[in-house]
């Protein structure tokens, strides 16, 4: 009879341990936008949607499909292959193929296709080891769709592993830039730098530390370090050198530094979060013109430092009223050639009132000005306004409450209207025009699941 027991266990064993592998499971997420609008041209238009905020001011049909499997899980360890395909289009056809021209085809692109490890570790099985294509820990605003904190590509690392009172996570990804070939010059025909192209990848390697200091609070901070290279050659060592033939000379592209430090909390009426971060070189525009990690490496900005500051939260007046609210401030120096410094100061604010379970009523104004002072004393000033008032259906409470169906009408007004220099609200069906003030009345479905 033991010596039943004993195969018959065995044999249990065998089909569990078979099982891990033949019944994956299946995960589906996803996100998608889209809808209609119409304008002074007739079509639905968008401004300045990261300064003035997205709520009525986005134009395109947007989807993300991820698809996920845990290949395979025997106690703590767990083996998980993650997906996510993407289309984007401006929604003006029935039928939109990659195969139509450019105005009238839909864009898909691969986004994620990785491998996450968890449980490997006997004394932490809570770290996770990845490697592939994947958004990596991004951070951003939702009402702005601004992604303040974001390395996302193809690349490998080990995250959330227990130190001290926090989570450490170490990531090294690559970014590659194929569209600078008519400036590379891999120094070996220094008369001929447009015959030769070439491409320059930028490797970012991402340290971060977050932790929990006091009940509700919740504080991160992070390095990350991109470090640029091309073709190696024997004359430059891999090293990346430019020529810039607005004037003439060629520079290389050095490594550069983004420093992030965040608190979060929690309170009575809500939560804020306040982000301070110090970027220089390549990295130093992103304090005043853009999200993630993208990388300079059309200007000599060697010398450039860059400061932002962000808060950003949610407030709860009262069971029924609330307010969401972003407010940044950041400033560049020596970002080009021509540069001096450049300052951007934004405000979005997005009030809403609990209407029935199931409807809301929003309104979002934003406001932002962006100034550039230049060497030769010039000096340039954007600026621009939005209002949007929006009657939202969701299936719950909340202003992240999806999916969602919302009708909306928007005011835009750009104070920098300047047709000559490409400055304004640009037509969407003819884009040599510019317009000084715009409306959009439309209706728009958003969904996450």
């Amino acid at each position: 009879m033991r010596k039943f027991s004993l195969i018959a266990a065995a044999v249990i064993s065998s089909v569990y341990a078979a099982s891990a592998f033949a019944t994956p499971t299946f995960d589906f997420h996803g996100y998608f936008r889209s809808g209609l609008g119409l304008s002074k041209d007739g079509s639905q238009t968008s401004y300045q949607l990261k300064n003035v905020g997205r709520l009525g001011n986005e134009k395109d049909t947007y989807a993300e499909l991820e698809f996920g499997s845990e290949l395979f899980k025997k106690d703590a360890l767990s083996f998980y292959v993650d997906s996510m395909v993407s289309m984007t289009s401006d929604g003006a056809n029935d039928s939109e193929t990659t195969g139509k021209a450019d105005k009238d085809k839909a864009d898909f692109g691969l986004r994620q296709l990785n491998l996450q490890i968890k449980g490997l570790l006997d004394f932490d099985t809570e770290a996770v080891l990845w490697a592939g294509k994947r958004y990596y820990q991004r951070h951003d605003i939702h009402i702005i769709d601004y992604k303040y904190w974001d390395v996302s590509g193809s690349g490998a690392g080990l995250e959330y592993l227990s130190l001290g009172p926090g989570k450490l996570s170490l990531a090294w990804v690559r970014k590659q830039s194929n569209d600078i070939d008519y400036r590379y010059d891999d120094m070996e025909d220094a008369n001929n730098v447009w015959a030769t192209k070439k491409s320059i990848n930028v490797n970012f390697f991402d340290a971060r530390y977050a932790l929990s200091p006091w009940k509700d609070g919740w504080a991160e901070f992070g390095v990350d370090y991109a470090v640029p290279r091309g073709s190696t050659t024997s004359a430059n060592n891999g090293r990346s050198i430019v020529i810039d033939e607005r004037y003439g000379k060629g520079y290389d592209i050095d490594n550069s530094l983004m420093l992030t430090a965040l608190l979060s909390q929690k309170h009575s009426y809500g939560w804020n979060e306040t982000v301070l971060q110090f970027s220089n070189k390549g990295l130093a525009h992103h304090a005043v013109d853009s999200d993630g990690s993208w990388f300079d490496h059309w200007n000599d900005c060697n010398k450039a430092k860059g400061y932002n500051i962000i808060d950003h939260g949610d407030l709860d007046f009262t069971k029924d009223f609330h307010m969401t609210y972003v407010t940044s401030y950041g400033y560049a120096k020596d970002l080009s050639a021509t540069i001096d410094s450049k300052k951007l100061a934004k405000f979005v604010v997005r009030p809403w009132y609990q209407l029935t379970e199931y409807t809301k009523a929003y309104i979002e104004a934003g406001t932002y000005i962006q100034s550039t002072k230049y060497l030769s004393g010039d000096k340039d000033v954007e600026r621009g306004h939005k209002l949007t008032l929006a009657y939202a259906i969701a299936p719950d409470i909340g202003y992240k409450a999806r999916p969602e169906l919302r009708f909306f009408v928007s005011y835009l007004h750009a104070r920098d209207f300047n047709p000559e220099l490409n400055k304004g609200i640009q037509s969407y069906d003819d884009t040599s025009k510019y317009y000084k003030r715009d409306y959009c009345i439309g209706v728009q479905a958003e969904a996450w699941w």
